[in-house]
């Protein structure tokens, strides 16, 4: 599992006994804040636009769906 590959990584580079389930929650606090917040969101999706992560496409429908929260 990539989770396990990643909690192996971060055990190579930090030698410290680091409570990585903490970390996690935060990162997960983090993020679900992130999600609730249509600027950020819109923001992020400018960002894959521009990178090609997503096309203009799946652009458009991110963008139509936070449009009828408005309505």
């Amino acid at each position: 599992m990539l989770y396990n590959k990643y909690k192996t990584w971060l055990k190579g580079i930090n030698n410290d006994e680091t409570d990585y389930k903490a970390s996690d929650m935060r990162v997960k606090n983090y993020l679900t804040q992130m999600n609730q917040d249509d600027t950020i969101r819109k923001m992020l999706g400018l960002r894959m636009l521009q990178d090609g992560i997503i096309d203009k496409g799946l652009f458009d429908i991110m963008l139509l769906k936070n449009i009828r929260n408005y309505f």
